[in-house]
């Protein structure tokens, strides 16, 4: 088919009839529209519960962020206990980070990751991305927004809501006792956690 140049027509409100069928009637143009699709990223925390000692709130910051509060409950002594988050990912990046950075304390938080799986049917998931999750580190220092695991592609289409496009992350974190003489900041933990590049 031979390419013609085309400009953008504006039809008049009182063009005719004729005048359409005419524009209708001309050779039909191949138009291909070629471009690079911005990497997206959403992080949202799903499911969130504390032991018998703390209380645990998971809020996002924004598309990317999640911070998650940890309370102990009852006195200020006391044991050393565990918080579970499932957190969900979605990106079309063809690589990501998972960082996070531990707030409100000067203890480090351990942080261990259970074997992620796709959500839904998993439909929408890249394959790859349940074994190319890869945690990095266990410790979590203050003040520090380090990666704690990376990652190959994970949705290969839909929305930042479809069921079926997403990676579901296990993550335990693990508190530490609370010994006499804690000020109030061993009474509270935060921890943010951010997807990107």
């Amino acid at each position: 088919m031979k390419m013609k140049k085309f400009s953008l027509m504006l039809l008049a409100a009182g063009a005719s009839l004729t005048n359409v069928q005419a524009v209708e009637a001309q050779d039909q143009v191949s138009i291909s529209i070629m471009g690079r699709v911005l990497p997206a990223w959403k992080l949202e925390a799903v499911a969130a519960q504390g032991d018998a000692g703390h209380a645990v709130v998971a809020a996002a910051e924004s598309r990317q962020q999640v911070l998650v509060t940890i309370f102990r409950r009852g006195a200020i002594e006391s044991p050393a206990g565990t918080v579970q988050l499932w957190l969900a990912l979605r990106t079309n990046a063809q690589h990501y980070q998972l960082r996070a950075t531990a707030l409100s304390t000067s203890d480090e938080l351990q942080l261990e990751f259970g074997q992620p799986q796709a959500s839904g049917n998993g439909s929408q998931v890249a394959v790859a991305s349940v074994p190319g999750f890869t945690p990095q580190t266990s410790v979590l220092i203050p003040a520090e927004a380090g990666a704690v695991a990376t990652g190959t592609r994970i949705s290969m289409r839909g929305t930042f809501d479809s069921p079926h496009n997403a990676l579901m992350v296990p993550v335990t974190l693990h508190i530490p006792a609370s010994g006499k003489g804690a000020g109030a900041a061993a009474q509270t933990y935060q921890v943010r956690f951010t997807m990107g590049e």
